[in-house]
């Protein structure tokens, strides 16, 4: 857990602000277990402030950041803050979506509006060597091994570099400083405590909950962008390694953010209906107002879950229809397997064994319970999940509508490929 002093209200101004004492240790200086803990906290609390509340603290050096006796981080010196519109924040998680997917088409706009670029020279990015720069440097946030173990300062260095080249086309603005500045502070604290440590590790939870759990149309949009990149159509595939990325990143987040004072089933029961409402439709709470917290909508992952099912359902009843040599297979592409149901299924079998390991983990702990535990959490998280059947229906029917789409949609090729071959 984090906090900051609270202001003492007779001593300060509009130019001068008094808080109150806070015991505690310098965090770089802390011999303590949890040090690399608090860091992570530091910096789920910059992305916060960054991407959601828009109120950025300013003023990030080691002399800020606390450890107080009972274990929680606190940071100091709020005189230098600076505001972040609300459009910038979801715009920068657009942004991040598009680099890392690599969706480089909507980038230059990406950067009018986070700040880099003038408005109207969107085209001039497009020529120059801006967007191939961004990308190798985002594009590290989502690869594996040793670029994991990035230099902060020295990916900055690179965005700043960038600026000293392209003069008026390309410029860093203020609250970039902060942010940079904050990450190479935490980076620093969190090797001299440990080796191993990564940014972009911390990072991952975050963004991985925000981009999977926000109800923001353009959010929405975002997730899709980072699991198909710039791939379009009903014959998209979504990206096994990306569907890792955000996995690990949201089980980390769920993780850090569990209530130890409560009960196994308790937390079970949670879990089942944190997951049951991001996929079946209850809008949460985190990120939306109240009144759309009380709608009941498909979200963002449900479209994604559905648009997978319905091409696996799909591929794998032409094979089956194939190897029977059911009436329709062999003639028009609805009922006839090709390389798109291979791409499809092969694709769906490496899903499947990266969540295989998560889910025999589960199954494990479940069984070492003692069988009055394990009843007790069966129950519930049934009751839990029956409160769903409403939305379980109407996501069913989705499935439906989508497998007849995409079956209209392989007959109307074969049609169109019959009449241009004549």
């Amino acid at each position: 857990a984090d906090q900051s002093p609270a202001p003492v209200d007779s001593c300060s101004s509009q130019k001068v602000l008094t808080t109150e004492w806070i015991v505690g240790e310098r965090l770089e200086t802390s011999s303590a277990e949890d040090v690399t803990k608090l860091c992570s906290v530091a910096m789920n609390s910059y992305l916060t402030m960054m991407l959601e509340t828009g109120l950025l603290h300013a003023d990030p050096h080691p002399g800020n950041l606390l450890r107080t006796p009972d274990g929680r981080l606190c940071i100091l010196d709020w005189g230098l803050v600076t505001e972040l519109d609300p459009s910038f924040r979801v715009a920068y998680i657009e942004h991040i979506a598009h680099l890392v997917s690599g969706d480089y088409e909507p980038v230059p706009r990406d950067l009018v509006t986070i700040g880099f670029v003038p408005e109207g020279m969107e085209d001039d990015v497009v020529k120059s060597e801006v967007v191939d720069t961004l990308a190798n440097v985002y594009g590290q946030w989502s690869s594996g091994g040793g670029a994991k173990q990035m230099d902060v300062n020295g990916l900055f260095s690179q965005i700043q570099g960038l600026s000293q080249q392209y003069g008026n086309l390309f410029r860093v603005p203020p609250y970039f400083f902060y942010i940079a500045r904050a990450f190479a502070v935490l980076e620093g604290i969190g090797l001299s405590n440990n080796s191993s440590y990564s940014v972009v590790n911390e990072c991952l939870p975050y963004v991985a909950q925000r981009l999977i759990s926000d109800a923001n149309p353009r959010i929405s949009k975002a997730l899709a962008s980072f699991i198909y990149g710039s791939e379009k159509g009903l014959d998209r595939q979504a990206s096994p390694e990306r569907l890792k990325y955000l996995a690990t990143g949201f089980s980390s987040y769920v993780a850090a953010t569990r209530n130890d004072e409560k009960s196994t089933a308790e937390e079970a029961s949670n879990l089942a209906d944190k997951l049951a409402s991001l996929v079946l439709g209850r809008v949460p709470a985190e990120h939306g107002d109240s009144e759309a917290s009380s709608r009941r909508v498909a979200p963002a992952l449900q479209d994604l879950l559905l648009d997978e099912m319905a091409k696996v359902v799909g591929a794998n009843a032409r094979q089956l229809a194939a190897s029977w040599n059911l009436p329709g297979s062999g003639s028009l592409g609805l009922m006839t397997p090709d390389g798109t149901d291979e791409r499809v299924l092969a694709n769906a079998k490496e899903i499947a064994s990266i969540a295989e390991p998560q889910v025999q983990e589960i199954l494990q702990q479940f069984r070492s319970l003692p069988f009055n535990e394990q009843r007790v959490i069966a129950t519930e998280v049934l009751s839990k999940l029956w409160n769903y059947r409403e939305q379980a229906v109407g996501a069913g029917g989705r499935l439906v509508a989508r497998l007849f789409l995409q079956g209209i949609s392989r007959v109307r090729g074969d049609i169109d490929q019959a009449f241009s071959g004549r």
